[in-house]
């Protein structure tokens, strides 16, 4: 068994909170959302996220859904 920290980008650090997080079904990704709108995708095997976005609205992020591949 195995933990690992994950690493918020500098972005977020300005006082920010985790506001959602959700797994995908493929039990190797999730995503984060922050209390200043920031959207963050993480792949379990790495400490960093692979995407970072900022919705650009200021608004907390308060679900996070994966849509999946048909």
């Amino acid at each position: 068994q195995r933990i690992i920290k994950l690493q918020i980008p500098e972005a977020t650090e300005n006082g920010s909170e985790i506001s959602c997080v959700k797994f995908a079904n493929n039990s190797l990704n999730f995503a984060c959302g922050t209390s200043d709108g920031m959207s963050m995708i993480y792949d379990l095997r790495t400490s960093h996220p692979i995407i970072t976005k900022d919705q650009g609205y200021g608004f907390g992020i308060k679900k996070i859904i994966f849509l999946e591949e048909n």
